[in-house]
């Protein structure tokens, strides 16, 4: 049973969260994806990118622009990794104009490929929680989140080695997913504020790898 954590910790308040847009990201040590939807114009208007990077030798993005707008890293997950696997960074900025975007990325490393997920609010996004879930078994993912009043929780899940075939999902929605890539990416928002909300999904098929393969979340408030 999840249990009520004081809310306003960070003066949040309820903000809806509407997933845009997506890419599949090709090998190289940059991306440089353009005309992505980011949604109606507005001086209050933030952009949240979620980069999933497959193989990433380097291990590190340098760093997001979106709009030609600088980004900050809000969460990257997992935090480190030897010279093969997966990785998963969520970056923020706030653009006020246009309706489409460049998203563009450097990286410490050249990386197989990848997918970008893309989520506008229209208020600033301040980080409050990060997990992931590596211990892979059977495509089944699950992780526990705590979540502030009036929040959202964005989630990535890289099933690269599987499918994305959904058998269950507790705790989120999905949104874009990639099916070359076998990424997901999904939200839940407008939330109660909680201790522990379960993020998970199971997938059918396939032979998930957890040098490979996991799922991350991040919550934030507003």
């Amino acid at each position: 049973m999840s249990m009520m954590v004081q809310s306003g910790r960070f003066g949040s308040s309820a903000v809806p969260v509407t997933q845009t847009d997506w890419s599949n990201i090709s090998s190289g040590s940059s991306v440089n994806i353009t005309g992505r939807s980011i949604g109606a114009a507005s001086a209050t208007r933030w952009v949240i990118v979620a980069l999933a990077i497959n193989y990433n030798a380097g291990r590190t993005i340098n760093t997001v622009t979106i709009g030609g707008v600088s980004a900050t890293r809000l969460f990257a997950s997992p935090s480190s990794l030897g010279v093969a696997g997966s990785k998963t960074e969520y970056w923020a900025a706030n653009v006020p104009t246009g309706t489409t975007a460049t998203i563009a990325a450097t990286l410490d490393g050249s990386m197989f490929d990848g997918s970008l997920f893309i989520w506008t609010a229209d208020r600033e996004p301040v980080f409050f929680d990060g997990k992931e879930d590596l211990t892979v078994s059977s495509g089944s993912y699950s992780l526990a989140i705590d979540v502030p009043e009036g929040g959202a929780v964005l989630v990535v899940c890289n099933n690269n080695a599987g499918t994305t075939t959904v058998n269950a999902i507790s705790g989120w929605a999905t949104g874009f997913i990639s099916t070359v890539r076998d990424i997901l990416s999904g939200k839940a928002d407008l939330l109660p504020a909680q201790t522990g909300r379960t993020i998970s999904i199971t997938l059918s098929g396939g032979s998930p790898n957890p040098t490979y393969d996991g799922l991350s979340a991040i919550s934030v408030s507003f």
